[in-house]
């Protein structure tokens, strides 16, 4: 059973979940918290990682193309009482675009640090990514 939003919302009162100063309330949802891009993207094919920035907010990813996408948040899922794991998913507005996650579905317990997406536009247009938009989901469960 996924953690509710009054459980989330303790947890992150108590500094649990998340590293304090990562995440922000308003991203809480029913039984979730919407994951915002981070900073470090890598597009495959390009000879470099992006940083992405509030003056250099986008990316594009063109049909076809792999990415390697990084979220805002860190990630605390250290054990005390109770353990936690978390599983993600792309946010349904990037899915119908054609935007899949092509890694891993589940966060381990005691996961410490910044969760890393590989993903694909398996879509036939562009898709407009923007730095700190909420662009993947996350549910925890004891």
């Amino acid at each position: 059973m996924f953690l509710a939003r009054k459980v989330i919302e303790r947890l992150l009162d108590e500094g649990k979940l998340f590293e304090a100063g990562s995440y922000d309330k308003k991203y809480v949802q029913q039984s979730s918290y919407d994951l915002r891009l981070g900073p470090d993207v890598y597009v495959g094919g390009e000879s470099a990682p992006k940083k992405l920035t509030e003056a250099f907010p986008y990316l594009t990813l063109k049909p076809g193309q792999f990415a390697i996408l990084t979220c805002y948040e860190n990630i605390n899922l250290q054990k005390d009482e109770r353990s936690y794991m978390a599983f993600i998913a792309v946010r349904t507005t990037f899915k119908m675009q054609g935007l899949v996650n092509i890694s891993g579905f589940h966060v381990d317990p005691t996961h410490q640090g910044t969760l890393l997406f590989a993903v694909q536009n398996v879509g036939p247009v562009d898709i407009l990514l923007k730095y700190l938009e909420p662009t993947f989901t996350i549910f925890f469960a004891p």
